[in-house]
């Protein structure tokens, strides 16, 4: 189950870099930004909640579609953690929500035809992630030196 998400409040999530759906199904996070960051190609058996300890995630940043679609994304309380949720319209519980531990803090995100374009960053590296609509989304992520 997904959590409920706000722009102005913290939540806590199990430890485990992947992404979520809405669903109950869970993708696997291989890799890292630097070096060929991707997505499982199907359902992960999701880690034992018990055993993953839980993150302690701070919204940073929200951004709406013009079709009411809204993002929020930000960081957490150990560096590098990253996270980015995504919204249907008028509901408060994500469409999917990407957790990584090696993301860096998610700054801003805009949508784009056919999908989702976010950054996250820390010096000296910013990071580029692109996500189409499918469910679950395909991912590229791209390192850029500041």
């Amino acid at each position: 189950m997904l959590p409920r998400i706000l722009a102005t409040e913290s939540f806590e999530l199990p430890v485990a870099n992947g992404l979520r759906l809405h669903d109950g199904r869970w993708f696997a996070l291989h890799g890292s930004p630097c070096d060929n960051l991707q997505l499982a190609d199907r359902d992960s058996l999701a880690p034992p909640c018990d055993d993953a300890g839980m993150a302690t995630l701070y919204p940073g940043f929200e951004a709406r579609a013009e079709d009411g679609r809204l993002v929020i994304g930000g960081g957490g309380a150990f560096e590098a953690e990253g996270f980015l949720a995504l919204f249907d319209a008028g509901m408060q519980t994500p469409r999917w929500l990407l957790y990584c531990d090696c993301a860096e803090i998610f700054v801003s995100a805009t949508f784009e035809a056919g999908g989702l374009v976010a950054m996250s960053e820390d010096y000296p590296f910013r990071y580029r992630w692109t996500f189409d609509d499918a469910m679950p989304p395909s991912l590229r992520v791209k390192r850029i030196a500041l």
